[in-house]
């Protein structure tokens, strides 16, 4: 008997050297961004005959994804393109806005001193002073840190409404803790959002929404680009159908800190919700 090899060699049942004839799987090689690959072929793995022959895949060429880095009063921008091989070039430089000018300042105000930053970067412009109070308000910068709970006027009819809950001259809070009491009966308490005046923290609500509760804002450490006033809390109350007319009180309790973990005294202000009969 005669066999026959897939590489056309022949030999016989005595032959045994010839059995080592057999298939081998030359692997595909992945192209990349710069180098070709091939395909997946064979040969015999005694003649070497090339059963299917590898045929050559193009290098794929590099497929940059473009991040900008927009440019500030003082520092230049440009786009960085970057290929998933970690190809990186850096674009077309664009040059720095400048400031709009030293008429354009604000008061930087902290819990011992206020110096003045150009408003479109928070860059300083003058040298940080102690605060000089009368009554407890800065004569200069006017620093009198505030929280104002917004008073609303609501009908019987009414079915919602949101108390609004801002702050003005901040002087840097990098953790809060407030606790909010209402009067449970009248007023049931189904949405709280954070606002942008504490942006830069990390805000938790209480897990359940009941008077009482507490909200938390909590950082590591805020730069004077993150200090803002404005609202950072609002809450959104629906009124029992059984509420009276009259006057009613949102009444906080808060502890806040700075960086360096002092203690910051607040103004509360506000908080009167009036119930009225139409």
């Amino acid at each position: 008997t005669t066999y026959t090899c897939h590489c056309g060699d022949t030999y016989t049942a005595d032959e045994v050297a010839a059995l080592g004839h057999t298939i081998v799987v030359d692997e595909a090689i992945a192209a990349t961004c710069t180098t070709a690959g091939l395909t997946e072929g064979s040969h015999c793995s005694v003649c070497s005959e090339i059963l299917v022959a590898q045929e050559v895949v193009d290098a794929l060429g590099h497929t940059y994804e473009a991040v900008v880095t927009e440019p500030t009063c003082i520092t230049a921008g440009y786009t960085t393109y970057t290929c998933h091989c970690g190809d990186t070039y850096v674009g077309d430089e664009v040059a720095a806005l400048g400031h709009t000018g030293e008429e354009e300042t604000m008061w930087m105000k902290h819990l011992d001193s206020h110096y003045q930053v150009y408003t479109c970067c928070r860059t300083q412009v003058t040298e940080a002073e102690a605060h000089r109070k009368v009554n407890g308000v800065c004569s200069v910068c006017g620093f009198n840190p505030t929280i104002n709970i917004s008073s609303v006027e609501v009908t019987q009819e009414a079915t919602q409404f949101e108390v609004v809950i801002s702050m003005t001259d901040n002087p840097g809070i990098t953790g809060l803790m407030m606790t909010v009491h209402y009067s449970s009966d009248i007023f049931e308490l189904t949405e709280a959002r954070s606002g942008d005046a504490l942006k830069a923290l990390t805000f938790t609500p209480p897990n359940e929404l009941n008077s009482g509760g507490t909200f938390l804002w909590d950082g590591l450490e805020i730069t004077d680009a993150d200090i803002r006033d404005g609202e950072f809390l609002i809450l959104v109350f629906e009124l029992s159908e059984d509420a009276l007319p009259g006057d009613y009180n949102i009444i906080l309790n808060i502890r806040a800190y700075d960086n360096d973990l002092n203690p910051i005294t607040m103004l509360i202000t506000g908080g009167s919700v009036k119930i009225i009969n139409e």
